[in-house]
């Protein structure tokens, strides 16, 4: 939550922060609903949506070193293609 230090400044935790950059729209909606939730119940879901994160993110990169596997494969395709033909 944030709060003024007793100079008068906002102190914005690395939490908020987080949770802005993640998604603005939810952090705009807890903020606006100011609902409160347990630590117990954060933490469990924080660690979930960083475990789906990481899983998309393994599959996003197997993805990308298939299609670049497939590419070269096609060059070299391509390639041999161009040199029996000659």
């Amino acid at each position: 939550m944030t709060r003024k230090s007793s100079s008068g400044r906002y102190i914005i935790s690395a939490a908020e922060v987080g949770s802005f950059v993640v998604c603005q729209e939810a952090w705009r909606l807890r903020e606006l609903a100011k609902t409160s939730c347990t630590r117990d119940e954060s933490v469990s879901v924080g660690a979930q949506l960083h475990q789906d994160w990481a899983n998309q993110f393994d599959e996003v990169s197997y993805l990308h070193n298939a299609v670049r596997v497939i590419l070269f494969l096609m060059l070299i395709a391509i390639f041999f293609h161009l040199v029996i033909n000659e």
